[in-house]
């Protein structure tokens, strides 16, 4: 009976085993899709001529226009689509920019943090609706380890990753919403960490102003 009982634990192993790696395989295939349809359409809004005046270009022509001419708006942009988790972009170096060209430095830290409030709340939705899925690529323990881990030290973590400048903070929103890490904790000490870096960042840029 024990000979048996060792069978099926180790069937059932072997099974989950399997599944995390198909899981695994899975993963890659939907990432290497993802880019796939991503450069298609690139590709697509680049070279398609009747594409040239839809909504979808003028929106894209508007936000480029807004955020290269340091406006107002631009600066709300900036941190509304920079903030996004896949769009790779100098955040802080394209605010020190804003900050020397505009004077209203009240309405344009309000504007950023509003901005970033908006992108790293949808990172935070989007690592929650991939909870699931990553439970099935990592083992529970391996998940419930990591979770216990983030909530001991993920207070500090939070506050570092986004008071230090050019740290992938996008991302971080991100993973943390796949291990369902608190809301409001996550919200306060981003907001913290992102506010104490761009008050500094803005009092440097005005000193050269």
């Amino acid at each position: 009976m024990e000979d048996v009982g060792d069978l099926n634990k180790n069937e059932i192993f072997e099974y989950n085993k399997k599944r995390k790696v198909i899981n695994g395989l899975l993963l890659i295939l939907a990432g290497i899709l993802s880019i796939a349809v991503i450069f298609g359409l690139y590709l697509l809004f680049n070279r398609v001529p009747i594409l040239d005046n839809t909504i979808i270009s003028e929106t894209i022509s508007y936000i480029n226009t807004q955020i290269g001419q340091k406006t107002l708006p631009g600066v709300f942009l900036l941190a509304g689509v920079g903030g996004l988790f896949f769009v790779p972009l100098p955040m802080e170096a394209l605010y020190s920019q804003y900050v020397l060209k505009n004077d209203s430095t009240g309405t344009l830290l309000f504007l950023y943090m509003l901005g970033l409030f908006l992108s790293y709340s949808i990172n935070l939705f989007v690592g929650y609706r991939f909870s699931g899925f990553a439970r099935k690529v990592i083992s529970t323990k391996n998940f419930y380890a990591i979770k216990s881990k983030l909530n001991k030290y993920g207070k500090l973590g939070i506050f570092l990753v986004n008071a230090i400048p050019f740290l992938p903070s996008q991302q971080v929103s991100l993973i943390l919403g796949v291990f369902k890490y608190n809301r409001t904790k996550f919200f306060v000490y981003f907001l913290l960490g992102q506010g104490v870096k761009m008050v500094t960042i803005t009092g440097f840029m005005l000193i050269f102003k």
